[in-house]
């Protein structure tokens, strides 16, 4: 509360529209300009939320996002952003487990 009684306004946060599909970056960088790392990333990849989600699921590869302009690799190359992805397990929906609620009951006590 102010010292009039009164709430302060709270501002309401940017909605950021699902269709918006542009490559966007986000960094490491505070409101000084100085990164909080002290070292230059090796690899930079300009992606929107819906690209990543495809990568993500295996619905797209790197190169296909690439070539289709849905993703830019604005650090380092392309060969080393494969590479280091290709080191993560592909998603695959018919090896995904799922868990029955049941066996999440805890009924020893």
């Amino acid at each position: 509360m102010t010292a009039r009684g009164r709430r302060p306004e709270r501002r309401k946060p940017k909605r950021r529209s699902s269709r918006d599909d542009k490559p966007s970056a986000r960094s490491a960088i505070g409101a000084g300009g100085h990164d909080a790392y002290g070292r230059q990333p090796d690899i930079v990849l300009k992606l929107s939320g819906v690209t990543w989600a495809k990568l993500y699921l295996s619905e797209a590869t790197l190169d296909d996002l690439i070539e289709s302009g849905h993703l830019e690799v604005a650090a380092g190359t392309a060969a080393d952003a494969t590479r280091v992805l290709d080191a993560f397990d592909r998603y695959d929906p018919q090896k995904a487990v799922v868990v029955p609620p049941t066996t999440l009951v805890q009924d020893h006590m």
